[in-house]
């Protein structure tokens, strides 16, 4: 598990070259992401990042009534046979000519216009792969303009401290981790979230600011949870001050800037700094980060 974390700003390269040679012609007006898990949340962050066109993230078996031939449907399973995505594929193939696959194989890997990724990975490994060579078409087509230097994204997720990451770990151990961040960043606190969940078993939650404010403040008990913020100095410094003042008093509340020169690049500063928090804190608690029984598990009951 650690060596993919560790090639994380490799695999992101590689990701963003597989998306090459792929074009969608056309008006586009919208998107459709359908895609679960590991999988999914591509769209969650594409969602947050490409504030010039409606994103719709689709995780159900069904697709929303507004998908037509304007759509672009970009249809996500590392597997290829995640039953949820094939089923929402089946509906988008009647509704939108403009259709991108990602897909290591399986049942979907056999349609037309499949971005190829590499296979054998730990699902929820594969997001650099995923999502790279997806922003990669968008760029490409017109769709999403490229803000970013793809060496600077990949040499910024090189710097993270792995001994700051392990001392944030080990002080989350005892606790509840709560993962707050920016609006416009809430895609990262819930890779934290998922991440705690499937590789350190543990319950986790997320939300962003100012929503925060306006509930979740009157449940804030110390005693059994430990927040992260997720702190990026350019959001509105409205959200900023109202992080401020919920940061005090910081015994139970830690900060960790979003680095880089881009929102891509804080965004995924983030989403690796969090993965590795959660593979840190799995070995601190004796849980094994590879193993995913109940989800096999389940997969297995729902065979029969």
């Amino acid at each position: 598990m650690l060596e993919h974390i560790i090639k994380f700003p490799t695999y992101v390269r590689e990701g963003y070259a597989l998306g090459k040679g792929f074009k969608v012609k056309g008006k586009v007006d919208k998107i459709i992401v359908c895609g679960m898990g590991g999988s999914g949340i591509s769209g969650d962050i594409l969602k947050d990042y490409a504030t010039n066109i409606p994103v719709f993230v689709n995780k159900n078996y069904e697709i929303p009534g507004f998908v037509d031939k304007n759509t672009l449907a970009i249809v996500i399973s590392y597997s290829g046979n995640t039953e949820e995505t094939i089923s929402a594929y089946e509906q988008v193939k009647k509704k939108t000519k403009k259709r991108l696959v990602i897909a290591s194989g399986g049942i979907l890997g056999g349609e037309k216009n499949v971005v190829k990724v590499p296979s054998g990975l730990p699902p929820r490994y594969s997001l650099p792969f995923l999502f790279f060579s997806m922003i990669r078409v968008l760029n490409d087509s017109g769709i999403v303009k490229k803000d970013f230097y793809l060496d600077d994204l990949v040499n910024n997720l090189k710097s993270i401290n792995h001994d700051e990451v392990k001392d944030l770990a080990r002080s989350l151990t005892n606790y509840i981790p709560v993962v707050y961040a920016p609006e416009g960043y809430g895609s990262v606190a819930y890779r934290w979230q998922t991440q705690f969940n499937e590789n350190s078993k543990r319950f986790a939650h997320s939300q962003v600011f100012p929503e925060h404010n306006h509930n979740e403040i009157e449940a804030i008990n110390p005693c059994s949870r430990k927040v992260i913020m997720l702190r990026d100095p350019d959001a509105h410094e409205r959200i900023n001050k109202r992080m401020d003042i919920i940061a005090n008093p910081s015994i139970w509340c830690t900060q960790v800037p979003l680095k880089g020169d881009s929102k891509l690049s804080k965004m995924f500063y983030g989403i690796l700094y969090g993965d590795l928090t959660s593979y840190y804190m799995a070995l601190e608690s004796g849980e094994d980060p590879t193993r995913q029984d109940k989800i096999d598990a389940l997969k297995e009951k729902l065979k029969k």
